[in-house]
This record gives structure tokens, sequence and C-alpha cells, in this order.
């Protein structure tokens, strides 16, 4: 029941161009922009809800709940070598269960990132991360344990062709006895394309479907989830960028049984939708 996985896929092209008269001595060409030993990146996230893998973390009582979320994160990588340390956050922002989901050691998100990108060739790229996952505003006596923990390593290919096709494994592991219920492996394929709309903004729908192997197969709910995503970005300066999107996301829920009856979830009950906005400054 934690932290969502962002697949991201970058594209670069370039295409040279170059006229000469005849007679004429070829000129000196524009210099190469040199290549970033470091680039530092900040960005804010703002979400009308909080989904991971198919669940919406921040409901009160049901899937289409619109508890909104503030993520801010920061990056650093290396362009050269491929590795990246990031950190980001999940911080609830209204809903009456605010303060309970604290508590209970799944608001006030916090995650460290540890990323690697290794280009293959010219369609195919893999990625390698490690996030650690922790809570440290929980409490002891709600959530079970002291500051719930979980780490998770992950790999990922992605092949680049019409679209870009992509496969991603990871294992979530909750680090304290207290939680080890959540430890499960998770397989996600997916598939997303961008279409440039000018020269500035680019259309980028994307769909993934999940499957997660508990370490407990008594464990029912959440084990398949669909996301549907199509964002928009638009490049406002060279190191601005803004994008908005909207999102829906499906995961299987079983009946809930309480004291007098038992409540029938169908589809209705395991689907939601909801709107982002992400802003991303490149300080280096």
């Amino acid at each position: 029941m934690k932290h969502r996985y962002l697949p991201i896929f970058v594209g670069l092209t370039a295409v040279a161009v170059c006229f000469q008269a005849a007679a004429a001595e070829p000129g000196p060409g524009p210099e190469a922009e040199p290549e970033k030993s470091v680039a530092l990146d900040v960005g804010v996230g703002i979400s009308s809800a909080y989904v991971w893998r198919g669940y919406n973390l921040f409901q009160d009582t049901k899937q289409m709940d619109q508890n909104a979320m503030v993520s801010p994160s920061l990056t650093v990588s290396f362009p050269s070598t491929g590795l990246s340390i990031g950190y980001w956050g999940a911080y609830q922002l209204n809903g009456e269960n605010k303060s309970l989901l604290v508590d209970a050691g799944v608001g006030a998100e916090q995650d460290l990132i540890l990323g690697y990108e290794l280009k293959i060739n010219e369609q195919l790229t893999a990625a390698f991360g490690l996030t650690y996952y922790f809570y440290p505003m929980a409490d002891e006596n709600v959530a079970g344990t002291s500051m719930p923990s979980y780490i998770e390593p992950a790999a990922g290919v992605t092949y680049s062709t019409f679209a870009d096709v992509g496969l991603m494994v990871a294992y979530f592991h909750g680090v304290q006895e207290e939680i080890k219920g959540t430890r499960h492996i998770y397989i996600s394929p997916s598939v997303a394309k961008s279409f440039e709309v000018g020269t500035s903004v680019a259309v980028e729908p994307s769909l993934s479907f999940g499957y997660k192997i508990f370490n407990e197969s008594e464990i029912k709910d959440n084990v398949y989830d669909v996301l549907l995503s199509v964002g928009v970005p638009i490049t406002a300066t060279k190191a601005f960028s803004v994008t908005p999107s909207v999102n829906a996301a499906w995961t299987n829920l079983t009946d809930v049984q309480d004291f007098t009856s038992v409540k029938k979830r169908g589809f209705g009950d395991e689907y939601v939708v909801w709107g982002g906005l992400n802003l991303d400054y490149s300080v280096l």
C-alpha cells in the first residue's frame, strides 16, 4: 500500500542540415553544447488523489475519493555516468482522515531513490533503481511499528520503436516484521507514445498493467491493476516545464463484510479517475 512507480521515457532526436554554395569554403559550425557533469532538477506535483499501483491510498471510504496531495521532488543526476539520486515526498492536503493516515504510516511519505540508466543501443535502454520509503511521522501505537520503512529494488527495460514498450520488475519489502504482509513482487508491462503538437507542446498517452505476487497468499485485494494516463508536457522555457495530466486506474477489490452484512463490490467500486499537474525546473 505504499508508493507509486512512475516510469519515465526520454527520447532525444537531433537532425542537422547543412547548405553550402558550390564555390564557398565551409565555414565553422556552431560549437556543440558540452554535456553536463552534474544536473539538478527540482519539481512539485499536485494531484486530486494519490493512486499507487491501482489503489487510492488517501481515500476515506471509496476509490473515487478525491483527497488531494502535493509532492515535492529533488533529483541530482550525473549524465555521463547514468547515475541519479533523488527525493520524493507525498503530503495529503484535504480529507478528514489526513491525521489518521499519517499516524498509520501512509501519509507524509518520504522517499530516497538511487537510479542507474544504461543505454544498450539506439532502441534498447535498461534502468535499475533502489527506493527507500519511510514514514517518520507515524505513531507506533497506530502503525504497529516505529517509523515504518520499505525497500524496493527494481529493474526495467524499454524498447523504443513505434512506441516505447517497457517491462518493470520490483520487489517491495517491508523492513519491520510488523509490516511483512505488504511484501510482494511486482511485474508491470507498459506502453507509451509521445506526439508532438508544436515546438513546445506534446501529448503523451501511456498504458500499464500490474500484477503482485504477495508473500502471504491469502491477500486477494489489489493484486491486479491497470493505469491509463495522458500527460501534456509544455516547455515554457529551456529550464522550466509544466505537465497537466488526466489519469484513470482500476484494481480488483473483494467483498467487504461488517457486523451486519456483506457489501458487494463491482467495477464501479474498483476504479478511480483523477487529475494532476507537475512543475519541473532544471537548476543546473
